[in-house]
């Protein structure tokens, strides 16, 4: 049975040494799915809330520019990525259908119990919960995973998105200031 919130995580490179640390955290979450796209061939076992997609970056920036139509996206590295995390829900629709809420993460965590700290938060009450990248959760609706395109950033989702430089798109700068600006 699937769950009601999956968390999103798109790594282009070798997982690190605490990669099974991150997995098990993941395995003491069965509330919580957890949907990674990376092109490496990892070939231990995984949870069952856990779903490897093999994916490359190159396939990952020709979805962006399917999905967003803006023809002159960067997304040449992977730390780039940081900046298309609000997107996932856009870019990544097929994969998440039928969940309530999605969220995106960083690989560098060990997770505690995230449903238990969503519910005593009250997590429903919001369209976007938590504001930083390394962990945020969206409504899963078309209009909440289109808000990226909102103002109130410091810089616009264009500029974001076809920038070289990391912009920070995910985090306070770029999504928190479009939540607070547009209330």
């Amino acid at each position: 049975m699937r769950n009601t919130i999956c968390v999103i995580g798109a790594y282009f490179g070798n997982f690190n040494n605490y990669f099974p640390l991150w997995l098990r955290s993941c395995e003491n979450n069965p509330k919580i799915d957890f949907i990674i796209f990376n092109h490496c061939d990892y070939r231990e076992a995984v949870p069952r809330n856990v779903r490897l997609i093999p994916f490359s970056l190159a396939k990952m920036k020709a979805l962006a520019i399917e999905k967003t139509g803006i023809d002159n996206l960067y997304l040449d590295k992977p730390y780039k990525c940081c900046d298309f995390k609000p997107l996932y829900g856009e870019i990544f629709a097929d994969y998440i259908s039928g969940y309530e809420y999605w969220g995106h993460c960083d690989f560098d965590l060990i997770w505690g119990n995230l449903y238990e700290f969503m519910v005593k938060n009250e997590y429903q009450k919001y369209d976007k919960f938590l504001n930083l990248g390394h962990l945020s959760f969206y409504r899963n609706t078309p209009e909440i995973n289109h808000r990226y395109t909102k103002e109130g950033g410091v810089n616009s989702y264009i500029e974001a998105l076809t920038s070289e430089d990391n912009m920070s798109f995910d985090e306070n700068g770029g999504m928190g200031k479009i939540y607070l600006h547009n209330k």
